[in-house]
């Protein structure tokens, strides 16, 4: 099962955020297709911007595990979101009725049939995910490979940069 390229994930996503954008400027957030794209960007973002598993995702949108802190808490993990578009479809979603992740996910492959989204399944959603995240060296998190989670830092003066998660940096 192929994985998905950066280029193709990122122009799924715009596919959602398109119509989001749209609604949200002629304030018609409360129809179908506006609601059907936060559901399907949430699903995306979760799957493909955070290291939680299928299970997980769909146990944190039926309201089983805690937002607080920009960090998702279950019974046995947590993970920090840095990002602020995930963060605020969390709370978008949180705010919405449940919703069947797998019917969503078929209606997503229909729809983003040019970006070969029929990794959407957990094994091409996990080689995916392996291989556009990295680990930070230093804590060991695994972060999604884009610049906004990370930063340089030198912790002697023997001019070696490490390449760590923007945690490790403070939040730069």
């Amino acid at each position: 099962m192929p994985i998905i390229t950066a280029e193709k994930l990122s122009g799924a996503k715009e596919v959602y955020l398109k119509v989001i954008k749209t609604c949200e400027s002629n304030g018609t957030t409360d129809n179908e297709e506006y609601l059907n794209a936060v559901k399907r960007l949430f699903i995306l973002e979760m799957f493909f911007n955070t290291p939680l598993r299928k299970e997980y995702v769909k146990a944190f949108q039926k309201g089983d595990g805690e937002f607080t802190n920009n960090t998702i808490h279950f019974k046995d993990k947590e993970y920090y979101i840095s990002n602020e578009q995930l963060i605020n479809l969390i709370l978008k979603v949180r705010n919405m009725d449940t919703f069947d992740i797998e019917v969503n996910v078929d209606h997503m492959e229909k729809e983003l049939a040019d970006f070969d989204m029929g990794i959407l399944h957990p094994r091409g959603a996990k080689k995916t995910r392996d291989a556009i995240f990295w680990t930070c060296p230093q804590c060991g998190k695994k972060y999604l490979a884009i610049a906004e989670n990370w930063c340089v830092k030198q912790y002697t003066e023997n001019g070696e940069n490490w390449i760590v998660c923007r945690e490790i940096c403070g939040h730069v």
